[in-house]
């Protein structure tokens, strides 16, 4: 099942037209409607809630591969969207694919001040698709885990 996972993954990343992000740049278009699923099923107003409850606290996004793509776009949104403030944002990423262009990793940058990759150097994933690849980019910064 994960095999065929990434098979779709990286066919409709790869060969689809990509869509345009609120932040700037192009996305996988995969990417993006596993992201807006999740947002419009209920992220979102779990998130409202929390934030007006808890207004002074730092939001963590986090996820391992598709989820780490997912989180990427979820960190951006809500900055953009102006829910909250990037300063305010901590992103951390596990085997996270390439997500969108070099506009939306340059707008990601931007935004997000507190974010990381954390990619094992002999894993696939995050070497998909192939660095520039139909203009696909990853967004700063990488920590890279050694074999220990």
């Amino acid at each position: 099942m994960r095999f065929m996972q990434l098979v779709e993954e990286a066919d409709l990343s790869a060969f689809h037209e990509k869509k345009q992000w609120v932040a700037g740049g192009y996305v996988s278009t995969y990417f993006y409607n596993a992201f807006m699923a999740v947002w419009n099923g209920g992220l979102k107003e779990s998130l409202e809630v929390l934030h007006a409850k808890y207004p002074d606290y730092d939001v963590w996004v986090t996820g391992h591969s598709l989820g780490a793509s997912m989180a990427s776009l979820a960190a951006s949104y809500v900055i953009s969207m102006q829910r909250i403030n990037g300063s305010d944002v901590r992103l951390i990423t596990y085997g996270q694919p390439r997500t969108g262009d070099w506009a939306f990793a340059a707008a990601h940058n931007k935004q997000l001040p507190f974010s990381y990759r954390v990619v094992h150097w002999r894993e696939v994933v995050p070497h998909i698709p192939m660095k520039g690849f139909e203009g696909y980019w990853h967004h700063e910064s990488e920590v890279t885990q050694p074999d220990r």
